[in-house]
């Protein structure tokens, strides 16, 4: 089976940083910023089922905005990202909010994730805002790092979950099993166990 996740934010929040790390454990200090939409593949395990994640990471520049509402339609999960150093990204999740309730699924799943979550010297947004933010809205929450990797694995497993629950058990029809891959070919993460264990931390609610 396959989900397909889109990365939104503003420009240089870290959503390309966030995959990156995401998929190969690695960081870059050097900003790049994402051309329109690009997509990733990572495959990761959730509720004892191989799911391959297709992700698509947006670039958060306002010329590409008129590309974003096709993926909108095709998503069944989203990852909203501000960056806790940038009051101005905080402030920009309304705007995307109302862009996602106008051209996504009803039940499209939704976590706000606070990125750059180690830069204690420059933070701007408290924890206690974003969390604030997102429980108003009904959504999850979730701060992290792309540079330290804190709590990467566990956005992604927060998400993917979320995804499970909400339409594999609705819509298992629609869903094509594929084969199993092998340990030699795609080293995998375990999303049930991810959430188990890191929950515990209280980093995502």
């Amino acid at each position: 089976m396959h989900f397909k996740i889109l990365l939104l934010g503003d420009s240089g929040v870290g959503k390309s940083s966030l995959l990156q790390r995401f998929m190969g454990g690695r960081f870059t200090a050097k900003y790049h910023s994402s051309v329109g939409v690009e997509l990733g593949m990572h495959y990761i395990e959730v509720a004892g089922q191989v799911v391959q994640l297709l992700i698509w990471d947006a670039s958060g520049e306002k010329r590409f905005r008129p590309l974003l509402p096709s993926y909108y339609r095709e998503v069944q999960g989203i990852m909203l990202v501000y960056d806790t150093t940038s009051p101005s990204s905080f402030h920009s999740l309304q705007s995307w909010l109302d862009e996602i309730e106008r051209y996504s699924k009803r039940d499209v799943c939704i976590v706000v994730v606070g990125n750059k979550c180690e830069d204690l010297k420059r933070r701007k947004i408290s924890q206690l805002q974003g969390l604030t933010f997102a429980d108003n809205k009904g959504l999850a929450f979730c701060e992290a790092s792309a540079r330290s990797g804190v709590n990467v694995d566990q956005i992604f497993a927060t998400l993917s979950l979320k995804i499970h629950e909400t339409y594999y058990a609705q819509y298992a029809d629609m869903y094509i099993v594929r084969l199993k891959p092998t340990e030699e070919e795609t080293p995998r993460q375990d999303a049930a166990s991810l959430f188990v264990a890191e929950n515990r931390s209280r980093c995502c609610w």
